[in-house]
Formats: C-alpha cells, structure tokens, sequence
C-alpha cells in the first residue's frame, strides 16, 4: 500500500491489524497502532468519536489538528500525518474523524548528558521557529508531547489545541486550558496566547528534564495555575538559580530568555545558540 501526502486520497485497508493502545480526552479519543501488511511501516491511527450534534466542538477540532500539522509537514520535527477522512454512522448521529499519522517512540523526559539532550533543544527550537513563521501556537508543549524516531530524533506531536493566529479561534475567550505544570502564565490567567506562550512552556519542559520535576509542583493542580498566573522576576531568579549547579552560566542565561514574566520579552534564539555551540565542542 502506496501513503501519500494527499488529503482524502490515502485508504487504510481492511486487513491491517490494529492493537489499541490508549485512550484520550475524555474517552472521545482513541489511539490504535497499526501494522501494514508486507511492509515494515508501523503507523498510528487517532480516531476521534463521539456524537458531533452534542459535542460540534469536538469533531471541529480533530479536523483542525490534522489541517495544521499538514501544514507543518515539510518541518523534521513535527509527526507526520497522513490521512484524514470522516466516517458517518446515521443509525446513532455520530460520526468518527481519523487521522493516520508515523508511529514514535516515547523518550525519556529526564535530563540525559551529551549530545542527545542538546539535539532535542535543536530540534525543538527549529520547531516553534517554523510555527512562529506560520503564526501557529501548540497551546500544550510538554515533554509528554515529544516523542522520538528509532534514531533518536525528536518530534512535536498532539496538535489538538493548537490555534493559527490567522484564523478563527476555537476556544472560548477566557478560557484556561493547556496542562497546568506547563502552561504560561499569561495562558493560566485566561488571557490571549502568542507563539511566546509556547517558549515559556518550552523553557518549562526543559527545566522539567533537567531538574526531573515541574516548575511548580502542588498537589492540587490549581494551585499550580495559581502560581504560574502570580509568576514574577523573583521565581525566574530563583528557577535559575536551580538549574545552575548542572549547567553554565550561558546556558542558564539563554534558558532565562524563555521564561520571562512578559512575554514579548521571550527569545528562543540564545538557547539554540548555546545547544548548537555545545554541540560542536562535542
């Protein structure tokens, strides 16, 4: 069987097995990887079901996700999708959106020495250049969503609340969703999301996979949008103060530049410098 890169043109056949592997958001989503038939190609299918004429929001959105990461599809470092297509069942007024997209590997979210730890900030960082080129915000960068290729290459994946600044919104205006651990703060108050939403929460996850926990980490997690919403100078200094004991002076400094309190003050270039600059002492 022939995967092109062509909207509703790719059908998976009868014959592929599928195993489940998880199910998401609210038992609406469901995620199966399949297996092709004499071929070694491993691909995983997110079906998104439920009834629409309860729920429009829901089947908007998954037609949404896989429109975007379409168009990332010529970005290294984002999964590729391959499919889309809409199934209707009139017998109970629902219909299913799958999107057929690679299969990756989960990777660790912890810090690792060397060069694997920097090639992810690389990676990353070409990443949210690209979508910033394209005016499209993740709304949800985590480490949870960062999978990996068999050699190691990281990948951006669940689009799922992402928005295009160039289009209609979905969400609701002051709206406060995302993962709380993760989120920036102006996301945490409710307030407009930029492609500088998605640095702080870069930033966040590289601190996360260093220092093997969040940035701030309360039981209840309402709390931790709480203090993300309050989130000031003073718990930058303090956040770089941790991380100064494993790294330089330089990469702290760059780390900071993603996590300032404004966010028209972020930059995502001095933490790809430094990467790229570690990178190539080897």
């Amino acid at each position: 069987m022939t995967l092109a890169l062509e909207l509703e043109q790719t059908e998976i056949s009868d014959d592929v097995k599928r195993t489940k592997m998880y199910c998401h958001s609210n038992n609406y989503t469901n995620f199966y990887k399949l297996k092709i038939p004499d071929s070694k190609k491993i691909l995983v299918e997110k079906v998104t079901s439920c009834d629409f004429s309860i729920y429009p929001d829901t089947y908007v959105w998954a037609k949404q996700e896989f429109e975007l990461m379409y168009s990332l599809r010529d970005c290294e470092n984002v999964a590729k999708v391959y499919h889309s297509q809409t199934i209707y069942s009139r017998k109970n007024n629902s219909k299913k959106h799958i999107m057929t997209m690679e299969f990756l590997n989960k990777g660790t979210r912890y810090f690792e020495e060397g060069d694997y730890f920097f090639k992810r900030i690389v990676a990353i960082s070409s990443t949210l250049e690209e979508m910033s080129r394209k005016r499209i915000v993740h709304r949800d960068i985590k480490s949870e969503n960062i999978l990996y290729t068999p050699d190691g290459t990281a990948k951006l994946i669940d689009f799922g609340l992402a928005k295009c600044l160039d289009t209609f919104d979905l969400a609701p205006r002051a709206c406060v969703f995302g993962t709380p651990e993760n989120m920036s703060p102006e996301q945490a108050r409710g307030e407009l999301t930029l492609c500088s939403s998605d640095l702080f929460s870069f930033g966040s996850t590289i601190y996360e996979w260093i220092k093997e926990d969040y940035l701030f980490n309360h039981f209840d997690r309402t709390q931790i949008s709480s203090s993300l919403a309050r989130y000031s100078d003073e718990d930058l200094y303090r956040f770089k103060d941790n991380l100064k004991s494993k790294n330089s002076e330089d990469f702290v400094n760059a780390w900071g530049k993603l996590m300032s309190p404004v966010a028209a003050e972020r930059e995502l270039a001095p933490i790809k410098k430094v990467a790229l600059e570690m990178l190539a002492r080897g």
